[in-house]
């Protein structure tokens, strides 16, 4: 076989990736024939909304397909991919922190599209913005997986195993950590009778900054200035949350020191 086609999907899971994956493959006429999860209850409203079939019986899993992707949380790919028994049907999972060889023993063709993007089932992605990022075993299925992720967004990557789990660092922070900041922040609020929409024109600027003339030069604040008379008042106020504490010393002197190596 000097070429593979997918066309035909058998989704594996139905968590907020597989929910928009899913929609967006339907959208691009892909046929989705199948949805298999866990939970019938979202797998059962996904395989609705794309006119699939849906099992959470994996002995059930349709054969006769061109693809297996399995957007499912990270402790979850290789014990599924292995349920599946794939064979030599392409297998594909979504995640960055997790090697291609999760798949070696499991299938002979597999790959990866890694988007890079935070998903919540309740608010619509526009995948024509979506950094998508791909890997494969051979060249074949990574024409293959390519073809399917152009399909799906613009914007497409071939990045290795490594590679994407670098891409996923900087993930973590640039929205996990930053968003964790922003639910302290919230606290922080509340606690004194105040509202989080205070900070919305705040944070709108910090991130148009942040995109327009780089995260570094963008920096703000009292680390930035050394301002110890600032940070000293801002640590008394939080000496009876010691995590709290340590966490804004610990930034503040990571902000200091990257100002002194300018980067």
């Amino acid at each position: 076989m000097n070429k593979q086609e997918i066309r035909k999907i058998v989704l594996a899971g139905s968590g907020n990736v597989a929910w928009h994956l899913g929609r967006r493959m339907h959208e691009k006429g892909f046929e989705i024939m199948q949805v298999y999860g866990r939970n019938r209850d979202t797998a059962g409203e996904l395989a609705g909304l794309i006119g699939a079939e849906m099992t959470t019986d994996v002995l059930s899993v349709k054969r006769e397909t061109d693809a297996y992707i399995i957007p499912v949380s990270d402790n979850a790919v290789k014990e599924i991919a292995g349920k599946l028994k794939p064979g030599n049907t392409i297998i594909i999972h979504t995640a960055g922190s997790i090697g291609i060889d999760v798949f070696k023993g499991i299938a002979a063709n597999y790959g990866v599209i890694y988007p890079l993007q935070t998903f919540t089932r309740s608010r619509d992605v526009d995948f024509n913005d979506v950094p998508l990022f791909i890997e494969a075993n051979n060249n074949i299925t990574l024409s293959a997986i390519k073809s399917l992720a152009l399909s799906l967004s613009p914007h497409v990557y071939e990045a290795d195993s490594l590679k994407r789990l670098k891409l996923h660092l900087a993930a973590v922070f640039a929205c996990n950590f930053t968003n964790h900041m922003y639910a302290v922040a919230e606290r922080l609020l509340k606690e004194n009778g105040m509202s989080f929409d205070l900070l919305r024109p705040l944070i709108r600027e910090t991130l148009d900054k942040a995109v327009s003339l780089s995260p570094h030069n963008a920096q703000t604040g009292p680390a930035v200035r050394n301002s110890k008379s600032i940070m000293d008042l801002h640590l008394k106020m939080l000496q009876d949350d010691p995590d709290l504490w340590e966490m804004y010393e610990i930034i503040s002197r990571s902000i200091m020191l990257s100002r002194i190596s300018g980067g």
